[in-house]
């Protein structure tokens, strides 16, 4: 890809992410937020996961609760847990971080994971 092509590309996902004009050079400093963010992003999906397919269906059965509280509490969980992925790319983009592109296949995929797991526990709600 040409560098005004991809230039061009940084813009539209940066209006996608209502991200502002990013500054010229982002220094060292800047980047500690973004990448605090992507810390704490990954070590919740982590909690999350660990609360979705070990506590929930494996601890609360053997204390006797089998109801719909665990679908409602994980949907939540997923709820944060996309907001946590988007706030850290925002991030990433508003300070021009040199691996945001890498970030934003991560974070394309973890979405796309995350979606279709609120989906299933949506419709187990519904249900």
């Amino acid at each position: 890809m040409s560098p005004r092509a991809i230039e061009t590309l940084d813009a539209v996902i940066g209006r996608v992410l209502m991200v502002g004009p990013p500054p010229a050079v982002a220094s060292a400093a800047d980047s500690a937020p973004a990448e605090r963010a992507l810390s704490f992003s990954l070590i919740f999906s982590g909690v999350r996961c660990t609360v979705q397919y070990v506590l929930l269906p494996i601890i609360l059965p053997i204390f006797g609760y089998v109801g719909n509280l665990p679908f409602g509490i994980i949907a939540l969980i997923d709820l944060f847990a996309l907001c946590s992925v988007l706030y850290s790319l925002r991030r990433f983009w508003q300070i021009r971080h040199p691996r945001r592109w890498e970030f934003l296949a991560f974070a394309l995929v973890v979405v796309g994971a995350v979606s279709l797991f609120l989906w299933y526990d949506l419709r187990q709600l519904t249900q």
